[in-house]
């Protein structure tokens, strides 16, 4: 996965391999201004699914695979500090930012953060399976699996 920002700055990050055999799959950045490549997540287990806008980055954190499930974390490239966004012990996968906030998905719908209260919402509570989620602005789209018996998947939003 390779995202890129260009709002605030001109930011490149993807999911990296090159410590794969120690750490596992990392999460690092390249600033397209500069050319100066950096390191956002080089924590044990893998981290997948970056995206970026603007100062925050984030992703989907396999830390605490052994004892919990996949998270979500995120990166404040102004203040070089990490901060965890969703760690509960359901898988939360694919996440995607835009302004100050934060979707992804869970047990089979979305959910969401606001980078400035720092309270979770839910978007659907009610769909049978989500995939490929996306934020622009105040709009979140999703794939959905309710249809899927007779029309395969449909675009929600």
């Amino acid at each position: 996965m390779v995202a890129v920002s260009y709002d605030v700055n001109n930011i490149v990050v993807w999911r990296d391999g090159r410590n794969s055999g120690s750490t596992g799959e990392d999460i690092y950045g390249k600033n397209l201004d500069t050319g100066q490549e950096f390191p956002i997540c080089t924590s044990l287990g893998d981290q997948d699914y970056p995206d970026v806008w603007g100062n925050i980055v984030v992703w989907q954190d396999g830390r605490d695979l052994t004892t919990t499930s996949w998270d979500i974390y995120g990166y404040d490239l102004e203040t070089q500090t990490e901060f965890p966004i969703a760690t509960s012990d359901s898988s939360e996968l694919g996440p995607a930012v835009c302004g100050n906030y934060v979707i992804w998905n869970v047990d089979g719908n979305v959910k969401g953060y606001s980078l400035l209260s720092g309270l979770t919402f839910d978007v659907t509570t009610d769909a049978p399976g989500v995939d490929q989620i996306a934020i622009d602005g105040n709009t979140i789209v999703w794939q959905d699996y309710r249809n899927y018996d007779t029309n395969y998947t449909d675009v929600y939003g």
